[in-house]
């Protein structure tokens, strides 16, 4: 079962449809918890920025969108652990 408190990081590099379906999927089970938590899309270096990307879609849930160079997904997800503002489940 998961947290109000929960952050879901999303690392990510392109692929755009996959990354879309993921967010809509997060957001769900953020809803199912009880509505709270957080999603952080953590884009490893996309171009354009996956941010620019996504303007106009919607989730379902807020999205937080941290940009660093690419640096591969390890780093991203580390990244987002840094900058996660809830509990990590």
């Amino acid at each position: 079962m998961l947290s109000s408190e929960t952050s879901v990081v999303v690392p990510a590099y392109g692929r755009l449809q996959p990354l879309k379906y993921t967010l809509k999927s997060a957001a769900r089970a953020l809803r199912e918890a009880g509505g709270g938590g957080e999603i952080l899309v953590v884009d490893d270096g996309s171009e354009p920025p996956l941010e620019k990307q996504l303007q106009g879609f919607e989730a379902g849930h807020p999205v937080k969108f941290l940009r660093q160079k690419n640096q591969g997904s390890i780093v991203a997800r580390m990244t987002g652990l840094a900058a996660a503002q809830r509990e990590l489940s």
